[in-house]
């Protein structure tokens, strides 16, 4: 039996104090009670939750003046079928150019107007110091290739696809994410792929239309294609 043949939740659990990029910016995620059963007669929380925190997306208006914010983004967008480009021969703090995705790629020509999925097998490593430090990265070349194929969306199991060292204080400050953004080309980050999935997924994910904003929170699914038997 397909072990995708069901529906895979794909998404970080949503904890006070999870695992969040380590810049002044980015607050802590937490839970503060605004009533119980005990004083008001109902549980209600506040819930404190940047957006790129966990599994998210990012709208072209995180990085991109006037880009479309999270809200414009059509609800449907994380609906409907995705390839897989498996990539897990990455090492750690390692380059990922154009021929890692050109000797990774079985069928190009199907990611035009479809999503793609990056599967570098880093779901793991999630709350680790090195989640973020040591993570592979594209190189430029390689996120030209892919904006060149016409993907709806991009995600994969990692924070960024940005090399570490190229964040807010480098000279080149996160290049790929301008390259895909500017593009127009939404984000998936932070997937939380546990089991390799297989080369063609239908995908289920929701964000909320949060009015003018960069990103959202995302609840993703994922299973295999049932028309690709």
């Amino acid at each position: 039996m397909n072990s995708y043949e069901n529906w895979h939740d794909w998404t970080h659990p949503i904890l006070p104090g999870m695992q969040v990029f380590d810049a002044r910016w980015h607050k802590e995620v937490s839970f503060e009670s605004l009533g119980s059963i005990d004083s008001v007669g109902r549980q209600s929380t506040h819930l404190h939750i940047g957006t790129h925190a966990g599994t998210h997306i990012d709208a072209p208006s995180h990085f991109v003046r006037n880009g479309s914010s999270v809200d414009e983004l059509s609800p449907s967008l994380l609906l409907g079928v995705a390839e897989v480009v498996y990539l897990k021969h990455s090492r750690a703090r390692s380059a990922i150019g154009l021929e890692d995705l050109q000797r990774s790629m079985k069928a190009p020509e199907r990611i035009r107007t479809r999503g793609l999925i990056l599967f570098v097998g880093r779901s793991h490593h999630y709350g680790s110091t090195g989640y973020y430090a040591d993570q592979p990265y594209l190189l430029p070349e390689a996120a030209d290739y892919l904006v060149s194929l016409g993907p709806s969306f991009i995600g994969y199991d990692m924070a960024m696809p940005d090399n570490p060292l190229d964040n807010r204080l480098a000279e080149n400050d996160s290049p790929i994410h301008r390259i895909f953004l500017g593009a127009g080309i939404p984000l998936v980050e932070n997937l939380n792929i546990q089991h390799p999935p297989p080369t063609e997924v239908e995908h289920c994910g929701l964000f909320l239309p949060l009015g003018g904003l960069d990103g959202s929170p995302v609840r993703f699914l994922a299973r295999g294609n049932q028309n690709d038997k």
